[in-house]
């Protein structure tokens, strides 16, 4: 099962009932903003706004930015150690590929156009980030 990480109190009880219980940590791999800056956000290529999802509403971050990464991932490796009681981590919006289609420019309904240079290197740079976090 997996739950977000303000759940650890009750998957610990539940453990306790049921050892063989696995509880997964819940994180979006898109969303992440601890101690971020602006240059992680991915900006629209014609306005510089950045990017909003238009389904959930949360800011498209840039996962080429190598700080980015790395902050996800030190963020995933203290979550977890803080709490223990998670046997992994599932990551939200892992996706092969990302399309303007997904995203407004923000504070408006207008169609996001992402920086080629975003769309073009998607796959590769999740595979970066999805290597940095496991390690």
């Amino acid at each position: 099962m997996d739950t977000y990480l303000s759940k650890a109190n009750q998957v610990r009880r539940i453990k306790d009932l049921n050892p063989f219980f696995r509880p997964i940590y819940y994180k979006d791999a898109l969303t992440h903003r601890e101690g971020g800056t602006e240059n992680w956000y991915v900006r629209d290529a014609k306005s510089g706004s950045r990017l909003v999802n238009k389904d959930w509403g949360w800011y498209l971050m840039d996962i080429g930015n190598q700080a980015f990464r790395s902050s996800l991932a030190n963020s995933i490796k203290n979550s977890l150690a803080n709490k223990p009681v998670f046997d992994g981590v599932f990551l939200d919006d892992v996706w092969g590929s990302v399309s303007s289609d997904r995203f407004y420019r923000e504070g408006t309904r207008e169609q996001a156009v992402l920086p080629l240079h975003v769309t073009k290197y998607w796959r590769d740079n999740m595979k970066l980030l999805l290597i940095q976090i496991k390690m």
